[in-house]
């Protein structure tokens, strides 16, 4: 009978005193979740590390520390193998930085806004999320703004005077435009502010094809669920109390024909941001606000799990009398309702993107047609491509963005 060696109790302790030696912290938001914070990053960990991680912060002496982690459990030689290899490989490579980096869902352009300048501006907002304050507006403007729209939509309220915007005018929307969309990041930034957490840059950048504002709110990870629920409806919250006093211009100044049609045009754009960063299947508020109400932490990664999983089982459940197969999700219907309506949301998305680079390139082909024999230094045929061509690029552009970043992502994995 072959027995296995015992494992030197030095290994361990080295082990251990190679951790401590990080300068690391740790933190139980809420129950059953447990971070390891190390150089401003978050990570989510599970019970067992966490409780020999901080032993370790304690004493990096092996008897202390396993007593303190497991007082009640008397641990073999088996077991400290077990927990020396989860050790390496799971939280030591996070510490020396060896694990490859995280895809970003936000591609960082440029910085908008310091953190040393959203404190005084947060500071005037922050009264909006007092709960006495916060829930009962929350529910008025999202009340008041379907039914506005329901009404507007229906012609059950009619407004005279809509029309086009003049020039001066339309510059005007446009900035009001790019007011309404920093201040839904102020609203993030207020919001985490008042439950604890200073915010970071405001900034913009590139998510999937489209530009996006964003807010850097790495900090929240060690607030509760509750809190970063409220911290990520504070964008969509200001924008709607902003079109309730939008809404009051708009009836006080009916009968002005420029200032309909420009009102309407801000309670829309506001009432379609608001629903566009609310779509749970892109990663703006709406996945976030999902993923904590339900409580499905990493959503995304347990989502792409499950659908993987499905469709490996899919030839035998078709092929075969009986299915005998455990899903892991099929337990969770938030998670199996997210994963099939994502799956139908992204393919009706990829359908619009690649009718849309079909769509271009037969454009670009038509204009060339009409133009006849091209003469490369002919001036007019060169102002009749320069619409298609702008197109032609921008939807190159397009591509290589989106999957620019995922080639290099994957190069430096393997």
């Amino acid at each position: 009978m072959k027995t296995q060696q015992p494992i030197p109790a030095l290994d361990f302790e080295a082990l251990a005193a190679k951790l401590a030696a990080f300068d690391f912290t740790l933190e139980i938001p809420e129950s059953n979740r447990y971070l390891l914070i190390f150089q401003e990053q978050y990570y989510q960990i599970d019970q067992v590390s966490y409780l020999v991680l901080n032993s370790i912060k304690k004493s990096t002496d092996l008897g202390t520390s396993l007593e303190l982690a497991f007082p009640t459990i008397d641990l073999s030689t088996h077991d400290l193998r077990v927990i020396s290899d989860h050790l390496t490989e799971q939280v030591l490579p996070l510490l020396e930085n060896q694990t490859p980096p995280k895809k970003k869902s936000v591609k960082e352009l440029f910085t908008l806004v310091h953190p040393t300048a959203i404190l005084p501006i947060a500071k005037m907002l922050a009264f909006l999320f007092n709960p006495r304050i916060f829930y009962p507006l929350l529910v008025l403007s999202v009340a008041l703004n379907s039914a506005f729209w329901f009404l507007v939509k229906s012609k059950t309220i009619h407004f005279k005077g809509q029309g086009h915007l003049e020039t001066e005018v339309y510059l005007g929307y446009l900035l009001a435009i790019f007011g309404f969309l920093l201040l839904h990041e102020f609203g993030h930034a207020t919001a985490s502010m008042v439950m604890g957490k200073a915010p970071g840059k405001i900034g913009v950048g590139i998510y999937f094809v489209f530009p996006a504002f964003f807010t850097d709110l790495t900090a929240i990870w060690s607030l509760q669920r509750q809190q970063r629920i409220v911290i990520n409806l504070g964008g969509i919250y200001l924008q709607l109390l902003i079109n309730l006093l939008m809404m009051g211009i708009l009836f006080l100044f009916q009968n002005s024909p420029p200032t309909v049609s420009f009102m309407l045009r801000i309670i829309g754009f506001n009432i379609l941001i608001s629903l566009y960063n609310i779509n749970p299947f892109f990663k703006f508020d709406g996945y976030w606000i999902y993923s904590d109400f339900f409580k499905l932490p990493n959503l995304r990664q347990q989502s792409n799990e499950l659908l993987r999983s499905l469709f490996f089982a899919l030839p035998k459940f078709l092929f075969k009398s009986r299915l005998k197969t455990n899903f892991k999700g099929l337990s969770s219907p938030p998670l199996f309702t997210y994963t099939i309506s994502y799956f139908v949301f992204m393919v009706f998305v990829w359908y619009l993107l690649l009718q849309f680079i079909v769509r271009t390139h037969l454009s670009f082909w038509h204009s060339l047609q009409e133009i006849g024999p091209f003469e490369w230094n002919d001036f007019h045929a060169w102002k009749q491509l320069a619409g298609p061509i702008i197109v032609l690029l921008f939807c190159w552009m397009i591509v290589y963005l989106r999957f620019a970043p995922t080639f290099k992502f994957r190069k430096y994995a393997n």
